[in-house]
């Protein structure tokens, strides 16, 4: 092979040698004397891929899987106090960690929890009312109430009249004796807000809770009203 020709192999070939790092490089990736290239070559634009966070999904508000999800709830709608009450022994002597202290006055505290909510027994989808386009819902909870107080023994004790103080380790509640403090405690609760509080909380947590299972609503309209008990006399 002459000279003339070898020197025609070698110039072909880088030639294709050029032609294929140009098309295969983006033009930064190129070294200044390969950039004209780019004029001959068409350079092959990069493929940017989006992720694209998917939306969480949205629950299909129907009466009856409204209904099932607020069954579930029905803890979650509550709303609690402790509250605190003192009355005197009338009977000191059926109290039997009271022998010492028998013909005294002994002055009592208690505390318990109290419970008020909403009860979803009967509820069901006649309590909801769903606009023609789907936007629109309204639920009707049944008024809220009182549970039995729940006494906490940690945080009852007693005091004599001499001033002697009886630690809750020692006290222990007759029958009697805790009823009193029970009907007591359960007469400061309906004096008290804690059922409108409960109303309030319910409507207002609720109403959220359903928007967020299904942001395309326009209003949730949660109808509940503050119940009323009777004090005892």
């Amino acid at each position: 092979m002459s000279r003339t020709n070898l020197y025609g192999v070698l110039l072909a070939l880088s030639l294709g040698l050029s032609l294929i790092l140009v098309s295969n490089m983006y033009p930064s990736q190129l070294p200044s004397w390969l950039q004209w290239m780019g004029k001959i070559v068409q350079m092959q634009p990069e493929t940017l891929l989006y992720c694209k966070d998917s939306d969480p999904p949205i629950l299909k508000l129907d009466k009856g899987t409204i209904v099932r999800q607020l069954t579930n709830m029905n803890d979650w709608m509550m709303k609690q106090a402790v509250i605190t009450t003192q009355f005197e022994l009338q009977n000191a002597e059926a109290e039997s960690w009271m022998a010492p202290f028998v013909g005294q006055k002994v002055r009592m505290t208690a505390a318990g929890t109290v419970m008020a909510g909403t009860s979803l027994e009967g509820f069901d989808e006649k309590d909801i009312d769903i606009s023609e386009d789907g936007k629109r819902l309204v639920i009707h909870l049944a008024p809220t109430k009182l549970y039995d107080p729940q006494i906490d023994e940690r945080l009852t004790y007693a005091k004599a009249e001499n001033g002697v103080f009886v630690s809750n380790e020692d006290v222990r509640l007759s029958e009697e004796a805790r009823l009193q403090a029970v009907n007591n405690i359960k007469d400061e609760a309906c004096k008290s807000t804690l059922l409108q509080d409960a109303a309030d909380r319910t409507q207002v947590n609720l109403e959220k809770l359903i928007k967020s299972f299904n942001p395309a609503l326009e209003s949730v309209d949660v109808v509940i009203d503050a119940g009323t008990c009777s004090v005892s006399q």
